[in-house]
């Protein structure tokens, strides 16, 4: 009875969050870096074609890496 009334307490507190809420939480988050990942090539394959030098393209592919991972951000922080 103790342990139930533990869980009652962390919720209460904000240490929990239901199961429902998380997997949609992180469904949307999942969603958009799949959606975002997968548009990456198409927004820089002419960039690269174009680009003769390896370590320019590693820029460029790592560049649009990075705005994913900036527009991700907001979600994953919202969860922490």
């Amino acid at each position: 009875m103790a342990d139930a009334q533990e869980l009652v307490n962390q919720q209460k507190r904000g240490e929990l969050v239901p199961l429902t809420e998380a997997s949609a939480h992180f469904t949307k988050v999942f969603a958009t870096l799949i959606e975002r990942v997968s548009r990456i090539g198409g927004e820089i394959c002419d960039a690269l074609a174009a680009e003769t030098d390896p370590v320019r393209c590693r820029q460029l592919v790592e560049r649009e890496i990075g705005i994913v991972l900036q527009e991700l951000k907001p979600l994953v922080l919202k969860a922490g």
